[in-house]
């Protein structure tokens, strides 16, 4: 799928949709029929609450039979390799001889929670059985129990150092020395590489067009490489993980993003034998 700016245009796909439109796809384009996978594996980060294996929900939407299994794995950013490395040791091992390895995350869909004492309150208010246990119940929340946080913020802060990753990227630009020009030079060669290359259509053959929103308007690019970016505006933006000494910023940290791909891999005879 084109790779979207969270909170933009796939916002409101779900990620098993996303993962679903590029398995479909990826059967489509190489005339290979889904009952003749073997295994359907997938690499997630952010677990829907609603697809507790998406793996299994996206394969069998995209049309793979129930009799095909169909895997979840989860090593952080490397996800969606991780799928790819399952797969090929499944294959080497003669566990499988054709299969598909998807990656799909919807990081607009992470979500805002409750904090955690926010459910001694809400248990009791569940369990009240009379009016007056009820309002007892609701007596004892306070405006705290409503203070929203972010999951994004709990998922990408590690809980044995207690630092959230773009802190770690602070901590490694001072212990090599890395300048924020070289960091803010290094991002504008990537706005500008990725805005060439999809000038230039060099995506183009590999894209799966996704529609979304209200009228169902297909998304055919990726959204967030800027292609008027400058350097003057990359400095202009302040430091947000430290703002007090720190070079990282929003202009020259990773994007927060939605999409999908997949990939069908096969053993050597296998292929060979089916051109």
């Amino acid at each position: 799928t084109p790779l979207v700016k969270a909170g933009n245009a796939l916002a409101n796909v779900p990620m098993t949709d996303l993962a679903r439109s590029v398995i479909a796809e990826t059967l489509y384009r190489l005339d290979w029929p889904a009952s003749r996978l073997d295994e359907v594996i997938l690499g997630n980060v952010v677990m829907p609450a609603d697809a507790a294996n998406p793996a299994r929900v996206a394969a069998m939407q995209a049309g793979v039979p129930e009799h095909v299994p169909a895997l979840t794995v989860h090593r952080n950013c490397a996800s969606g390799m991780e799928a790819v490395m399952q797969a090929v040791a499944c294959i080497r091992n003669n566990g499988a001889k054709t299969v598909i390895a998807a990656g799909a995350e919807s990081m607009s869909a992470i979500p805002l929670i409750f904090p955690k004492e926010t459910l001694a309150p809400m248990t009791r208010l569940a369990k009240a059985r009379t009016l007056g246990k009820r309002f007892g119940a609701l007596a004892a929340l306070r405006p705290r129990h409503f203070r929203p946080v972010p999951a994004l913020l709990l998922g990408l802060t590690d809980p044995l150092c207690h630092m959230i990753m773009g802190k770690t990227a602070e901590v490694l630009a001072h212990e090599f020395n890395i300048s924020r020009l070289e960091q803010d030079q290094f991002a504008l060669q990537s706005h500008r590489r990725a805005a060439a290359a999809i000038k230039a259509g060099r995506f183009k053959n590999h894209l799966v067009p996704i529609y979304a929103g209200d009228r169902f308007k297909p998304i055919c690019s990726d959204i967030g490489p800027r292609s008027d970016q400058t350097l003057e505006a990359l400095a202009r933006l302040k430091p947000i993980f430290d703002k007090r000494d720190g070079t990282v910023t929003v202009g020259n940290a990773c994007q927060i993003t939605d999409g999908a791909a997949a990939m069908l891999l096969a053993d050597t005879k296998m292929a060979k034998s089916q051109g």
